[in-house]
């Protein structure tokens, strides 16, 4: 076995930089967020800007589905404040939306979003499509018990019941049909028929119509999706790496 040649006093005054070059090699082996193969993604560390500024374009990093804003006045950029363990938020105070009409997807597909309330007194629409036929929505409704819900069409819903409190969340939500999922935190809720309708658009932080009175009042971290519904092995993937990130307990 070789011998180490240096001085011992040379190793040991360098051993805060060996120690710092194993660190960020270890963290760089770890798979990250642009290891998942999404079909879109809102991500909002990669927003540009500084704490307090108004985003009127929330900009998508996988196909070109940047979301301008749909209201008068623009969700606001929280930069490693008062946001998630050292990461970035956009934060809506329930006036606010972001929308994008070219993103299609049919079913199977399956939406991921890392998000807060802030006011549980009131309905909170998260993600939906544009029209009221194709609601594909997922959304935190303010009823006795309160409960997540996911539905494609409003006729058809699944969900189960939550009490939210302050603190980010991750939902996961497959949209097919009879046998639609929503998964919190990478565990799996609640299973059943959620419809079967496509999406022409998304509607970030409000619901289709732009209704103020379910909007959300809160942070959004993170908003992608699938147009699939990944094999098993690759949806605990995907959940576990976001949790990680985020710092999310399962």
């Amino acid at each position: 076995m070789a011998r180490c040649t240096e001085p011992l006093d040379f190793v040991w005054s360098n051993r805060g930089v060996i120690m710092n070059n194993m660190m960020m090699a270890l963290m760089a082996s770890k798979p990250g967020i642009m290891s998942v193969p999404w079909d879109f993604l809102f991500w909002a560390d990669k927003v540009p800007g500084n704490n307090g500024d108004h985003i009127t374009v929330w900009e998508e990093l996988i196909g070109g589905y940047d979301a301008p804003s749909a209201t008068a006045t623009d969700a606001v950029l929280t930069k490693n404040i008062s946001a998630i363990n050292g990461h970035s938020a956009i934060a809506f105070d329930g006036t606010q939306a972001y929308r994008n009409a070219s993103l299609a997807m049919g079913q199977p597909r399956t939406w991921v979003i890392v998000f807060s309330v802030e006011n549980l007194g009131r309905d909170h629409y998260i993600m939906d499509g544009l029209d009221g036929t194709d609601r594909n929505n997922i959304a935190w409704r303010n009823t006795n018990p309160d409960a997540m819900r996911l539905t494609s069409d409003g006729a058809n819903a699944i969900g189960y019941n939550k009490d939210l409190a302050s603190g980010f969340i991750m939902i996961t939500g497959v949209f097919n049909g009879s046998n639609s999922k929503l998964y919190e935190n990478g565990v799996l809720k609640v299973t059943g028929n959620a419809g079967t309708h496509s999406i022409a658009g998304i509607t970030i932080g409000s619901s289709f119509n732009l209704n103020a009175s379910v909007s959300l009042i809160g942070n959004v971290a993170l908003c992608g999706g699938f147009n699939n519904e990944p094999a098993g092995s690759e949806l605990d993937r995907m959940q576990q790496i976001v949790l990680n990130y985020y710092k999310i307990a399962a």
